[in-house]
């Protein structure tokens, strides 16, 4: 097959087989698929969407032959191909269902020739316009450039009519608000720190590029885990797919906006435009959702949201919820944009924060593991191998962890 489209063999002998090949490419597509199928039996679900594998089979060979008979198209998919990575459906296994989102269907699934577990992000699309096309590949180049430890990785893009979708990175413990919702962990107070600053961090990591990006889409389904050691690594998800949401609002009956208006910024229920600050407002609402483990609105109706949130009026924050923490969701969905702070700025005020909740959980677990009472009053500067205070002495072993808290 390779030297079928080898543009070094003799012009004419190639056109020839070419011919033959168009005149066979039903046949030519069944032997590929059961070719493959044989070879990658072993794999769970490699039997299943095996018209689609076709169709995609078919595809390729079809763009193959229009490379060769119009050089002018030839430079078109060069040029396509080299803004991203281009993964050929037939290079993938759609497994399990695993969400939907407000642009598609997700999938867990297998990336064949990387033999590395992927997420399938299937885009309500079924065909489009060359213009279309173009707008749809530079916002996919420009994820793909991005790489960030807080933001999901993109490993790249199916092309296919039918078949659009993002290849993305696997998170094993999936989106927060699952997380959250299925009540699979237990969270420390110092998980939800690290949690709110690395998310943070990625949000801000968008707003802060040359050409600021703007999420347009945060809320607790496209903040994403899994598992680092004993914490929590934390990724955005999501992003710059403003193009794609309207292609796929356009061509189905499928709302995309159904079950974000819990985290809309008021100035935006007003048709206000999307900011820096509109993203902060969503931020705070997860913030909220992650130090309350409870859903945003849950079981309130569209209406009554958005008058609620029009007036001024914000969910309720238990009094159990640290003051630090509950002082930055305040801030953060504050009614007027202005009045928000930065995500650079939330970033400062969490890590002063967070390292002072680092150290109270270690005094408690070190006071509980000595069987004496908890300590309160924990110094917040730089500790020393032994550290005196008004109320207690902190005793550290020869690795710096600290072993004993004695009372006086």
């Amino acid at each position: 097959m390779k030297q079928i489209f080898d543009p070094q063999i003799d012009e004419k002998d190639q056109k020839t087989d070419l011919d033959d090949i168009q005149g066979k490419l039903n046949e030519i597509t069944s032997i590929l698929v059961e070719q493959q199928t044989e070879q990658l039996r072993h794999y769970e679900w490699i039997e299943q969407n095996i018209s689609q594998r076709f169709k995609s089979f078919k595809i390729h060979l079809q763009q193959n032959i229009d490379r060769i008979h119009d050089p002018v198209k030839a430079q078109d998919f060069v040029k396509e191909e080299q803004a991203f990575l281009h993964i050929p459906y037939h290079d993938l296994i759609q497994g399990t269902l695993i969400g939907q989102g407000g642009f598609g269907d997700v999938y867990r699934g297998r990336w064949l020739s990387r033999d590395h577990e992927v997420v399938i992000k299937k885009v309500r699309i079924q065909y489009l316009h060359d213009n279309h096309r173009k707008d749809l590949v530079n916002e996919i180049s420009m994820m793909y450039q991005i790489r960030y430890d807080h933001i999901l990785n993109i490993f790249g893009g199916c092309m296919e009519p039918e078949n659009y979708a993002l290849i993305v990175e696997y998170m094993s413990l999936g989106s927060l608000y699952d997380v959250l919702k299925e009540q699979t962990l237990q969270l420390s107070w110092t998980d939800r720190w690290s949690i709110a600053y690395q998310m943070t961090k990625g949000i801000n990591y968008l707003h802060k590029l040359q050409k600021a990006i703007i999420h347009r889409d945060i809320k607790s389904l496209n903040i994403l885990l899994k598992e680092n050691g004993k914490d929590f690594l934390t990724k955005i998800a999501d992003f710059g797919l403003a193009e794609i949401r309207h292609e796929t609002m356009r061509q189905s009956s499928y709302n995309p906006f159904v079950g974000t208006l819990q985290w809309k910024a008021p100035e935006l229920l007003e048709m206000g435009r999307h900011t820096e600050a509109s993203d902060v407002y969503a931020l705070g609402v997860v913030l909220w959702e992650l130090g309350t483990g409870c859903e945003a609105y849950k079981g309130v109706d569209a209406q009554t949201i958005d008058t609620f949130v029009r007036r001024g009026d914000r969910l309720k924050i238990p009094i159990n919820i640290p003051k630090s923490f509950s002082d930055i969701i305040s801030r953060a969905w504050a009614q007027e944009p202005l009045q928000r702070p930065t995500c650079q700025h939330l970033l400062n005020l969490m890590k002063d924060v967070s390292s002072e909740v680092a150290i109270k959980e270690k005094l408690k677990t070190a006071a509980a593991s000595t069987d004496r009472r908890i300590v309160e009053e924990a110094t917040t500067g730089s500790l020393s191998p032994q550290q005196h205070s008004t109320r207690y002495i902190l005793v550290f072993s020869a690795d710096g962890d600290l072993t004993f808290v004695y009372l006086f």
